[in-house]
């Protein structure tokens, strides 16, 4: 039976699932940290949050950022990404990716950008398939506040 994925903007009510899915993707989160991540970015002209569905069944989620720390060009970053393990190559990821390629355009964006960690080295194929190309490797730095 061929599922045809679903994208569509997240909504408040969509916490649960990203959640599960956050969790997933190995970064520990509690429902009312991802439910306050939510409120906070829906409705934000430089943040957007797709989710994948399959019969109305969120399996994948992208959270994109704008970052403005160019002057010549504006970048939309995708902060997270992730698909329900159970549901990896079956065109979730591809479309997360078109979309916010089409939401990227939408907003007169010159390049989408994502950082991924050295212990996914099987995304790196996947990205550079659909068009990315290495820029860098780097190390990052955090002093908590």
């Amino acid at each position: 039976m061929n599922q045809q994925v679903v994208i569509r903007a997240a909504n408040k009510s969509d916490g649960h699932e990203l959640t599960h899915l956050t969790n997933q993707m190995g970064y520990p989160s509690s429902e009312s940290t991802v439910f306050n991540i939510l409120e906070k970015v829906i409705g934000q002209p430089d943040q957007q949050v797709f989710v994948a569905q399959i019969n109305d069944t969120v399996v994948g989620y992208v959270h994109l950022v704008v970052t403005h720390n160019r002057p010549a060009a504006s970048v939309a970053e995708i902060a997270a990404m992730v698909v329900h393990e159970s549901f990896r190559g079956r065109g979730v990821g591809s479309a997360l990716l078109r979309q916010s390629r089409n939401w990227g355009e939408d907003k007169g964006i010159g390049s989408i950008r994502i950082r991924s960690r050295i212990i996914r080295e099987s995304a790196y194929g996947f990205f550079e398939h659909h068009g990315f190309g290495h820029l860098k490797t780097q190390q990052i730095f955090i002093q908590n506040l």
